[in-house]
């Protein structure tokens, strides 16, 4: 599957997985805000302004996983969509 994002986008992208605990649950790419656990997956489409866009799932103790939100990361690297991705940029990844 190919898709492109601008590089901006792409590296608050890739700095947002680095900083997720992956294989909590067995899922790449959860994150924690409050005592919700929550994942993140691109939708893999090709964005005209070179944004990156997804869904954000919670994940309950019995890893059941539900879509709560879109999310977004701009083409200059801020996420600009989803309260909980937003917090957890903020928080751990100073952007």
């Amino acid at each position: 599957m190919t898709w492109n994002a601008s590089a901006k986008a792409t590296a608050t992208y890739q700095r947002l997985i680095e900083a997720c605990d992956e294989f909590k649950f067995d899922l790449a790419k959860t994150f924690i805000v409050g005592k919700r656990v929550y994942t993140f997956e691109p939708d893999y489409m090709t964005h005209a302004d070179g944004s990156i866009t997804g869904d954000i799932f919670t994940v309950d103790q019995v890893q059941n996983i539900k879509r709560i939100e879109p999310f977004r990361i701009d083409a200059n690297g801020k996420v600009t969509q989803n309260a909980p991705l937003k917090k957890f940029a903020r928080k751990m990844v100073d952007l």
